[in-house]
């Protein structure tokens, strides 16, 4: 296709204009972007920990590809927060949000893996149900709120689609060009750094023991991530007027 100069460098400037956002937010949120990392990196040694290892069974085959679906959604999702492309990170978080919880489900109802391996659908409503009163779980009105939130946020209502104003002094609105709303990037690590805490704890319900002979290290230093987490979350929560400050006025000073 031939088009003009000005069209192919925008274009161009797409992956440009992500990149830079990217490093933006992921500079203003550094501690919690660093909190995340430390989960993702603690995933690797659990996987590598277990790959390394001859005594899984066929229910841990499903299992741990549901946990590393969990990973890359979730690995997407912080990708895409950090870019500001909030349409596209709910999907992702949604995908992760409903991947853990069947995670968590299977693993505490170990009895509905080869029925879940020979296709049989189990619905969210099903999986919140059962998990709200077994552990691992969570309290129903949290599993409920979670899903409820991100499934709206996953339809193309018009709250949740950004507006561009092109043609409205904006000349070019595609990508990552927009300026982000920091207390909803915020919102997005904050659902992200929740479905990892949820992940790592449901993935060390199941396979602590094994872990602590494989990697006798493994419980501290999660222990460790899963404090420092809370904590950055803590803190972050105690400036959301600073946040707010900028979203209205682009200006925190």
């Amino acid at each position: 296709m031939y088009l003009d100069s000005e069209s192919l460098d925008e274009w161009r400037n797409l992956d440009t204009h992500a990149a830079n956002r990217y490093r933006e937010l992921a500079s203003t949120f550094a501690p919690l972007v660093a909190a995340i990392d430390s989960y993702e990196q603690l995933a690797c040694r659990l996987v590598l920990c277990l790959g390394h290892t001859a005594i899984l069974d066929n229910q841990d085959d499903a299992l741990l590809d549901i946990f590393a679906e969990s990973f890359d959604a979730l690995r997407g999702a912080k990708r895409k927060i950090l870019e500001w492309a909030p349409g596209l990170d709910y999907s992702l978080l949604r995908r992760a949000y409903e991947t853990t919880s069947l995670f968590a489900y299977l693993v505490a109802k170990p009895a509905e893996i080869t029925g879940w391996q020979n296709g049989r659908q189990i619905g969210n409503k099903e999986i919140r149900e059962f998990l709200a009163k077994n552990p691992p779980g969570e309290p129903l009105d949290e599993l409920r709120r979670n899903y409820s939130e991100l499934s709206e946020g996953t339809h193309a209502n018009r709250g949740l689609i950004p507006i561009r104003h092109l043609g409205h002094g904006n000349e070019f609105t595609l990508g990552s060009i927009g300026r982000p709303r920091l207390t909803l990037a915020a919102d997005h690590l904050f659902r992200l750094a929740g479905i990892w805490f949820w992940l790592m704890a449901v993935a060390g319900y199941r396979y602590i023991e094994m872990l602590g002979t494989l990697y006798p290290k493994y419980g501290e230093i999660y222990l460790r991530a899963a404090t420092n987490i809370q904590e950055v979350t803590a803190a972050i929560e105690s400036q959301w007027d600073k946040l707010v400050e900028f979203d209205e006025t682009g200006d925190t000073a």
